[in-house]
């Protein structure tokens, strides 16, 4: 239950987010709302994308990796 309550609070967040960035972007000097500016926040943005996946999929593959070895153990094992 606790985790789907911070994944509320978390979408709730980034909603409120959007919402405020919407209504403050008009009052933004001009230099902050150039292709510039838009284009280093958006790559930016691209780094994070990509570590984060980066991240996943090496802890994905350290899951599996755990799995297969217990399970390559289970099987080993002979009672006597």
């Amino acid at each position: 239950m606790g985790e789907v309550l911070i994944g509320l609070g978390i979408f709730a967040c980034l909603t409120g987010a959007a919402i405020v960035s919407l209504m403050v972007y008009e009052h933004f000097p001009t230099h902050h709302r150039q292709d510039d500016t838009s284009a280093v926040v958006r790559l930016a943005a691209n780094l994070f994308v990509v570590l984060s996946s980066l991240v996943l999929g090496l802890m994905i593959n350290s899951a599996k990796n755990t799995f297969e070895a217990i399970n390559s153990n289970v099987h080993r094992y002979h009672p006597a």
